[in-house]
């Protein structure tokens, strides 16, 4: 993350209802779904816009213009985030939107450079479903 090994430990999924995105909070440690809009750096929001389709199981999510995925990178010491699309993939291998459930999948960022600093990641996520924010 900006250059800097960045390793979660928590994950948490929501689902923004203001612009119906789903949203992966990957996180160092385990943060309650009620205080997730409110962690401090560093961790990863990944965005899922799907434009109104279903969630993808088993394949990477679409990016096509109009639905996308984005991966922010909020590192520690920098005082703004980076929000990558170009590169940016997950693919959910288990979702359950159930009081209790968890989704689980793959985040990859292929290596790039921007605004000065190196980006990447490759990782896997097991996130407690918070329901709707």
């Amino acid at each position: 993350m900006a250059g800097k090994p960045f390793a979660p430990h928590a994950a948490v999924a929501l689902l923004d209802v203001s612009f119906d995105q789903l949203e992966i909070f990957l996180l160092p440690t385990a943060t309650a779904c009620n205080q997730v809009l409110f962690v401090q750096p560093p961790y990863i929001e990944v965005t899922v816009d799907t434009n109104g389709a279903p969630i993808r199981v088993g394949s990477p999510s679409v990016q096509n213009g109009v639905a996308f995925v984005q991966v922010d990178f909020h590192p520690l010491g920098i005082n703004k985030y980076f929000a990558i699309q170009p590169g940016a993939s997950v693919t959910f291998t288990h979702v359950d939107a159930a009081k209790g459930g968890v989704w689980h999948g793959t985040v990859t960022v292929k290596k790039q450079h921007f605004q000065g600093h190196v980006f990447s990641y490759s990782g896997t996520f097991s996130a407690a479903w918070c329901g709707k924010d």
